[in-house]
């Protein structure tokens, strides 16, 4: 945000605009973290099944929406998400492999909170300094 402003109406649309930038910028950092750091957790092949690569396939984002001063954006991992091999439902799956009880890399929903806190903190700075 730069420039002269000769009313407040003109430095609030300012404002506006760059939060509207920012908060998307956070949506497309955030989810590609969340995808990076679900598909980190296939560091290793198990012995006794082929992975199918599912739990890498539920990061989402819900898009950014904005309605006067308010911008929402959430970014989660889909519970919802279906593959055809597997026997659990995949909110069982997402829990088992992010608390270690699965062979792979566990943590990754934290690791995923911290990037995506990390991502906020590192663009709203970009965009308003203090």
């Amino acid at each position: 945000m730069g420039g002269t402003f000769n009313n407040m109406s003109s430095l609030v649309a300012s404002v506006k605009r760059d939060i509207s930038k920012a908060v998307n910028l956070i949506d497309v950092k955030g989810e590609a973290a969340l995808h990076e750091n679900t598909w980190a957790y296939y560091t290793s092949q198990p012995d006794k099944y082929i992975r199918t690569g599912a739990l890498g396939n539920t990061p989402r984002s819900s898009g950014v929406t904005s309605s006067g001063n308010t911008w929402e954006l959430e970014l989660y991992l889909d519970d919802s998400y279906r593959y055809s091999t597997g026997t659990w439902d995949m909110k069982t799956v997402l829990d088992a492999a992010n608390n270690g009880a699965l062979v792979g890399s566990g943590g990754f929903w934290e690791q995923s909170k911290e990037d995506i806190e990390r991502i906020v903190n590192e663009t709203l700075s970009q965009f308003f300094r203090g």
